[in-house]
């Protein structure tokens, strides 16, 4: 078998489109993996493409997905270096400056310190954006999370007990800062039900979910009855 590998620098846009192609699903297949790999050109007979090329080596250049974590406390440190090793880009938000030293995070982390929900109103939330709220209070969280509800993350997840969150809930309801549906989206409490308790443990329930949400498209949700 001969594999022919031609630079990107040598393709211009109407050479592309003379390159054989492995077809629109073996490609969406290989997004969709994260992978590199070799392909056999579909544009040509699929006998002969098997037997002896034309070969394509695909290979993905996805962009890292960001966690915007609000909260620099011990879950969003935990959360943060757990997140960083499965291949978040991390961004964190606090309205304390010994919270928002990089010092405690990640190489490559970014941090805004101030106040949160500005911060957090500020950031493009698309679909390549996961966002965890883990703050010091029941107060700052539903600041952190009415900017949120409305947007196109991915993912949001807010810590706290079944009390804690649905009383935040029945506040975004009662003032229209959230509907229903919208409320729907949110994970919490946050996390996979596994029984945490530690902060590493909860920590690493988080980030099971959020790599449930980024390879499937959801994730188990903890009881909130």
């Amino acid at each position: 078998m001969t594999v022919q590998f031609v630079p990107a620098e040598a393709i211009d846009r109407a050479g592309a489109a003379e390159l054989p192609s492995p077809g629109a699903e073996a490609l969406r297949s290989v997004l969709a993996s994260g992978t590199t790999r070799l392909l056999a050109a579909r544009d040509h007979a699929p006998a002969a493409a098997e037997a002896a090329g034309p070969w394509v080596l695909v290979e993905p250049l996805v962009p890292a997905p960001l966690l915007v974590i609000a909260g620099g406390g011990h879950i969003g440190q935990a959360l943060a270096r757990q997140a960083a090793l499965v291949g978040f880009d991390l961004l964190i938000l606090d309205d304390r400056p010994e919270f928002t030293d990089l010092g405690l995070y990640p190489p490559g982390t970014k941090s805004l310190c101030g106040d949160v929900a500005g911060h957090m109103a500020a950031t493009a939330l698309d679909g390549d954006t996961y966002v965890a709220i883990v703050t010091r209070g029941h107060q700052h969280d539903r600041a952190a999370l009415a900017p949120c509800v409305a947007g196109g993350a991915a993912y949001v997840g807010m810590i706290g007990s079944k009390r804690k969150v649905g009383l935040i809930r029945q506040d975004l309801l009662a003032s229209g800062a959230a509907t229903a549906e919208q409320l729907e989206r949110l994970y919490a409490p946050i996390g996979l039900d596994i029984g945490a308790e530690t902060v590493p443990e909860i920590a690493a329930s988080i980030v099971a979910q959020l790599i449930a949400v980024r390879h499937k498209g959801a994730a188990a949700r903890m009881p909130t009855g």
